[in-house]
């Protein structure tokens, strides 16, 4: 028997004989002589799935459509050609919404023969989807991780389908028949009671119509919903603190001018015959100054719903971060809590003046009091 260097005797017969007994760690359960193996096979996973994240992570930042990320598309991912999409997106919103509805809502209700009161509603009907949209879109889109322009591209989808909901009815009915022109319109002497001569003619839309209308502008509001709350948060999240009012500016100018876009497109669209397709309004003996004129008012929807569609591809490809927002977001934490990245406040404090100082002092002239 012998003391060992690290304490405890030890017994040289038995020392390098296998008697088949091999030591377990209770602590991990495992064998002493397996340990090496399998501590370094949970090295090397470890050391390898830190890789396959940032790999995985470095996909997601590219701009494509699923597994199809080209390395041509990638030029593409930039603040400028975010802002150039979300105003198209706004300005369609506004073009079609705040325009088309407004200029042909008159035209409808002669169309369908609707009153006054359905023309409300189908007016009111953005403004409750909108009201009843905000808070879950805001807050689902607004979580961690979540992808704000896949949510901006399903929106501009919504508007689309909306669009082309709203300009449904008009394929739903007959050509439109102006009064007067039709024999069985004419009321005249010793002739039986009809509905026309009693003045009860039917319309040609009603509840249905109402029904329609009211849908697509409820998904008028909801897609228009995440373009003024989660599309705001995506440009001021990947500029600078500097230029995100000028981008906002851009961005709000464009929901501006798609209102009167759609005035102006609109107008220009109710001076076509509504059945231009099939019927030639010069036989009719009719012109848009006529009292029975019917506009094409559903050209401006289909027109809109095709830009929708349009819009939304390259909404959709665009990454839920653009390259630059961890440098963004580690300067804004810099100036509001420097300790956060190690740096005390007294210094960033002693170097501003200093910093303001510098480029005075570089310009102003030698002996020239400033």
């Amino acid at each position: 028997m012998s003391m060992a260097t690290t304490g405890g005797c030890v017994n040289k017969a038995f020392e390098g004989a296998d008697d088949g007994f091999h030591t377990i760690d209770l602590r991990t359960g495992r064998r002493e002589d397996d340990h090496p193996t399998r501590a370094q096979a949970t090295t090397e996973a470890s050391a390898a799935s830190p890789k396959r994240t940032a790999h995985d992570e470095e996909q997601l930042l590219k701009c494509g459509w699923g597994v199809f990320r080209p390395t041509w598309l990638q030029r593409f991912r930039t603040a400028k050609w975010a802002l150039f999409w979300l105003c198209w997106a706004g300005a369609i919103q506004g073009m079609v919404v705040n325009g088309f509805v407004n200029v042909v809502i008159t035209t409808i209700e002669k169309r369908f023969g609707l009153r006054s009161m359905q023309t409300g509603v189908i007016a009111g009907g953005y403004d409750m989807a909108s009201f009843a949209c905000l808070a879950p879109v805001t807050y689902l889109g607004g979580r961690a991780g979540a992808s704000k322009p896949r949510w901006l591209a399903l929106g501009v989808l919504l508007m689309g389908t909306g669009s082309l909901l709203f300009a449904l009815p008009h394929f739903l009915v007959p050509h439109y028949k102006i009064a007067g022109n039709e024999p069985a319109d004419l009321c005249t002497p010793n002739r039986t009671m009809t509905d026309s001569c009693d003045g009860n003619v039917p319309a040609e839309g009603g509840a249905w119509a109402v029904a329609v209308f009211v849908f697509a502008q409820l998904l008028h509001g909801a897609g228009a919903t995440p373009l003024f709350t989660l599309g705001v948060t995506y440009i001021d999240e990947n500029v600078s603190k500097k230029m995100s009012s000028v981008y906002l500016g851009v961005y709000y100018t464009m929901a501006v001018v798609g209102p009167a876009m759609g005035y102006v497109i609109g107008g220009q669209m109710l001076t076509i015959y509504t059945d231009f397709l099939s019927v030639d309004s010069e036989t009719l003996g009719v012109t848009p100054v006529s009292s029975v004129w019917i506009g094409a008012w559903w050209i401006g929807f289909i027109l809109s719903a095709l830009l929708c569609l349009i819009v939304s591809i390259p909404l959709m490809a665009f990454p839920h971060e653009l390259p630059g927002k961890c440098a963004l977001r580690a300067v804004c934490q810099v100036r509001s809590d420097p300790r956060e990245l190690g740096v005390d406040r007294r210094v960033v404090d002693r170097l501003h003046p200093v910093g303001s100082a510098v480029p005075h002092r570089v310009h102003t002239p030698h002996g020239v009091p400033p």
